[in-house]
Protein backbone atom coordinates (compact mmCIF):
# COMPACT_ATOMS: atom_id res chain seq x y z
CA UNK A 1 0.00 0.00 0.00
CA UNK A 2 2.81 2.39 0.93
CA UNK A 3 4.47 1.72 -2.46
CA UNK A 4 1.26 2.59 -4.32
CA UNK A 5 0.91 5.87 -2.41
CA UNK A 6 4.55 6.76 -3.15
CA UNK A 7 4.06 6.03 -6.86
CA UNK A 8 0.91 8.17 -6.95
CA UNK A 9 2.72 11.05 -5.23
CA UNK A 10 5.65 10.78 -7.65
CA UNK A 11 3.26 10.70 -10.63
CA UNK A 12 1.35 13.71 -9.28
CA UNK A 13 4.53 15.72 -8.64
CA UNK A 14 5.81 14.82 -12.12
CA UNK A 15 2.54 15.84 -13.77
CA UNK A 16 2.39 19.15 -11.88
CA UNK A 17 6.06 19.91 -12.63
CA UNK A 18 5.68 19.00 -16.31
CA UNK A 19 2.46 20.93 -16.88
CA UNK A 20 3.73 23.87 -14.81
CA UNK A 21 6.98 24.15 -16.75
CA UNK A 22 5.09 23.93 -20.06
CA UNK A 23 2.67 26.64 -18.95
CA UNK A 24 5.58 28.83 -17.83
CA UNK A 25 7.44 28.31 -21.12
CA UNK A 26 4.38 29.35 -23.13
CA UNK A 27 3.49 32.33 -20.91
CA UNK A 28 7.03 33.70 -20.63
CA UNK A 29 7.71 33.71 -24.37
CA UNK A 30 11.16 32.36 -23.57
CA UNK A 31 11.11 30.07 -26.59
CA UNK A 32 9.58 32.60 -29.00
CA UNK A 33 12.09 32.38 -31.84
CA UNK A 34 9.75 33.37 -34.66
CA UNK A 35 11.30 35.86 -37.09
CA UNK A 36 10.29 39.48 -36.51
CA UNK A 37 9.79 42.03 -39.24
CA UNK A 38 9.46 45.43 -37.57
CA UNK A 39 6.49 45.17 -35.17
CA UNK A 40 5.25 42.02 -36.94
CA UNK A 41 6.05 38.43 -35.83
CA UNK A 42 5.75 35.52 -38.25
CA UNK A 43 3.11 33.01 -37.17
CA UNK A 44 3.70 29.30 -36.76
CA UNK A 45 3.91 27.45 -40.04
CA UNK A 46 5.96 30.15 -41.70
CA UNK A 47 9.68 29.97 -42.51
CA UNK A 48 11.83 29.58 -39.39
CA UNK A 49 8.92 28.64 -37.11
CA UNK A 50 8.01 25.06 -37.97
CA UNK A 51 10.84 23.54 -35.91
CA UNK A 52 9.82 25.29 -32.66
CA UNK A 53 7.18 23.21 -30.86
CA UNK A 54 6.71 25.90 -28.17
CA UNK A 55 5.89 28.52 -30.80
CA UNK A 56 3.47 26.15 -32.50
CA UNK A 57 1.84 25.40 -29.12
CA UNK A 58 1.59 29.10 -28.21
CA UNK A 59 -0.01 30.00 -31.55
CA UNK A 60 -2.38 27.00 -31.37
CA UNK A 61 -3.41 27.90 -27.82
CA UNK A 62 -4.15 31.48 -28.94
CA UNK A 63 -6.10 30.22 -31.97
CA UNK A 64 -3.64 31.72 -34.46
CA UNK A 65 -3.22 29.60 -37.55
CA UNK A 66 -0.25 30.24 -39.80
CA UNK A 67 -0.23 29.66 -43.51
CA UNK A 68 1.68 26.89 -45.24
CA UNK A 69 4.57 27.81 -47.55
CA UNK A 70 2.40 27.28 -50.63
CA UNK A 71 -0.31 29.58 -49.28
CA UNK A 72 1.63 32.66 -48.15
CA UNK A 73 2.60 34.16 -44.81
CA UNK A 74 0.78 35.43 -41.72
CA UNK A 75 2.30 38.01 -39.39
CA UNK A 76 0.92 39.22 -36.08
CA UNK A 77 1.57 42.42 -34.09
CA UNK A 78 0.96 43.09 -30.41
CA UNK A 79 3.15 46.21 -30.27
CA UNK A 80 3.39 49.38 -32.32
CA UNK A 81 6.46 50.21 -34.40
CA UNK A 82 8.07 51.86 -31.36
CA UNK A 83 7.81 48.56 -29.45
CA UNK A 84 5.06 49.72 -27.07
CA UNK A 85 2.27 47.16 -26.44
CA UNK A 86 -0.95 48.00 -28.27
CA UNK A 87 -3.43 49.62 -25.87
CA UNK A 88 -7.16 49.07 -26.54
CA UNK A 89 -7.89 52.62 -25.29
CA UNK A 90 -5.71 54.12 -28.04
CA UNK A 91 -6.03 54.71 -31.78
CA UNK A 92 -3.38 53.41 -34.19
CA UNK A 93 -2.65 53.95 -37.85
CA UNK A 94 -1.59 50.83 -39.72
CA UNK A 95 -0.06 52.48 -42.74
CA UNK A 96 2.50 51.76 -45.40
CA UNK A 97 3.29 49.39 -48.23
CA UNK A 98 1.82 45.93 -48.65
CA UNK A 99 3.91 43.31 -50.47
CA UNK A 100 2.53 42.17 -53.76
CA UNK A 101 0.18 39.31 -52.99
CA UNK A 102 -2.79 37.70 -54.65
CA UNK A 103 -4.88 38.68 -51.63
CA UNK A 104 -4.23 40.14 -48.18
CA UNK A 105 -6.35 40.44 -45.04
CA UNK A 106 -5.90 42.54 -41.91
CA UNK A 107 -7.88 41.36 -38.86
CA UNK A 108 -8.28 42.85 -35.38
CA UNK A 109 -8.78 40.52 -32.41
CA UNK A 110 -7.87 40.34 -28.75
CA UNK A 111 -5.25 37.99 -27.28
CA UNK A 112 -7.86 35.22 -26.97
CA UNK A 113 -8.75 35.55 -30.67
CA UNK A 114 -12.14 37.21 -30.08
CA UNK A 115 -13.31 39.62 -32.78
CA UNK A 116 -14.49 43.12 -31.82
CA UNK A 117 -18.20 43.59 -31.43
CA UNK A 118 -19.32 46.84 -33.03
CA UNK A 119 -22.41 48.21 -34.80
CA UNK A 120 -20.63 48.24 -38.16
CA UNK A 121 -19.78 44.54 -37.92
CA UNK A 122 -16.27 45.45 -39.14
CA UNK A 123 -13.40 43.28 -37.88
CA UNK A 124 -10.77 44.06 -40.51
CA UNK A 125 -10.10 44.73 -44.16
CA UNK A 126 -9.06 42.81 -47.24
CA UNK A 127 -7.27 43.88 -50.38
CA UNK A 128 -10.64 43.84 -52.10
CA UNK A 129 -12.47 46.27 -49.80
CA UNK A 130 -9.81 48.61 -48.38
CA UNK A 131 -9.44 51.98 -50.05
CA UNK A 132 -5.76 52.49 -50.89
CA UNK A 133 -3.84 55.76 -50.78
CA UNK A 134 -2.95 57.43 -54.10
CA UNK A 135 0.51 55.78 -54.01
CA UNK A 136 -1.01 52.31 -53.49
CA UNK A 137 -0.12 52.05 -49.80
CA UNK A 138 -2.47 50.95 -47.05
CA UNK A 139 -3.89 53.25 -44.36
CA UNK A 140 -6.22 51.72 -41.74
CA UNK A 141 -7.07 53.27 -38.37
CA UNK A 142 -7.85 50.99 -35.43
CA UNK A 143 -9.49 52.31 -32.26
CA UNK A 144 -12.62 52.74 -30.16
CA UNK A 145 -14.20 55.86 -31.66
CA UNK A 146 -15.20 56.25 -35.29
CA UNK A 147 -12.74 57.78 -37.75
CA UNK A 148 -13.18 58.54 -41.47
CA UNK A 149 -11.70 56.25 -44.11
CA UNK A 150 -10.56 52.68 -43.50
CA UNK A 151 -11.47 52.24 -39.83
CA UNK A 152 -11.86 49.17 -37.60
CA UNK A 153 -13.69 49.88 -34.33
CA UNK A 154 -12.22 47.79 -31.50
CA UNK A 155 -15.35 47.93 -29.37
CA UNK A 156 -14.66 46.75 -25.84
CA UNK A 157 -11.69 44.50 -26.57
CA UNK A 158 -9.37 44.21 -23.57
CA UNK A 159 -6.28 43.86 -25.78
CA UNK A 160 -5.42 44.32 -29.44
CA UNK A 161 -3.75 41.86 -31.79
CA UNK A 162 -3.35 42.71 -35.47
CA UNK A 163 -3.02 39.82 -37.92
CA UNK A 164 -1.91 40.45 -41.50
CA UNK A 165 -2.18 37.50 -43.89
CA UNK A 166 -0.55 37.73 -47.30
CA UNK A 167 -1.71 35.04 -49.73
CA UNK A 168 0.71 34.12 -52.50
CA UNK A 169 2.81 31.06 -53.22
CA UNK A 170 6.22 32.76 -53.39
CA UNK A 171 5.96 34.90 -50.24
CA UNK A 172 7.28 32.28 -47.80
CA UNK A 173 10.49 31.94 -49.83
CA UNK A 174 11.18 35.69 -49.77
CA UNK A 175 10.06 37.30 -46.55
CA UNK A 176 9.41 41.04 -46.89
CA UNK A 177 11.64 43.46 -45.00
CA UNK A 178 10.28 45.98 -42.48
CA UNK A 179 10.13 48.61 -45.22
CA UNK A 180 7.70 46.39 -47.18
CA UNK A 181 5.14 45.93 -44.37
CA UNK A 182 2.91 48.64 -42.90
CA UNK A 183 4.10 50.48 -39.79
CA UNK A 184 1.88 50.71 -36.72
CA UNK A 185 1.87 54.25 -35.34
CA UNK A 186 0.13 55.55 -32.22
CA UNK A 187 -2.29 58.36 -33.10
CA UNK A 188 -3.67 59.17 -29.63
CA UNK A 189 -5.00 57.64 -26.44
CA UNK A 190 -8.29 58.75 -24.95
CA UNK A 191 -8.54 62.51 -25.35
CA UNK A 192 -4.77 63.09 -25.49
CA UNK A 193 -2.39 63.58 -28.36
CA UNK A 194 -0.26 60.85 -29.89
CA UNK A 195 3.44 60.68 -30.40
Amino acid sequence: MFLVVRLLIIALVGAVAGLGSTWWALESGLFDTAPRIGPWRLQAGGPGTSANPYQIAEDARAGRIGLGPAEGIAVVATTDSAGTPLDPLCHYAVAGPIPSAELWTLAVTDEAGRLPSNPAGRTGFTSRDAVREADGTLAVVVGRTVRPGNFVPTGRLGSIVLTLRLYGSGLAARLPGPDRLPAIRLLHCGGGRGR
